[in-house]
């Protein structure tokens, strides 16, 4: 994915996010994750899935990322 595509994903991701359309968050989120990663854009993949009450599909983005990251040691708590 180049630059351009990975610049509309997050356009369409924020209209998604904007528009409560869970699905769509999820869609876009993953479309950017599979061309990038960011950290927020994980937190939105979880806060979708975790919406959408796929709670075991969020467990599994939440740890597969915690090691990358000392930010999201507080969701840690929650699991």
């Amino acid at each position: 994915m180049d630059k351009e595509e990975l610049n509309n994903c997050l356009i369409k991701l924020n209209e998604a996010i904007d528009d409560q359309f869970d699905e769509k968050v999820l869609k876009y989120s993953n479309q950017y994750l599979t061309g990038s990663s960011d950290l927020d854009v994980h937190l939105c993949k979880i806060v979708s899935l975790i919406k959408l009450e796929k709670y075991s599909l969020a467990l599994q983005a939440q740890k597969l990322i915690k090691e990358e990251s000392k930010e999201l040691t507080f969701l840690t708590a929650y699991t």
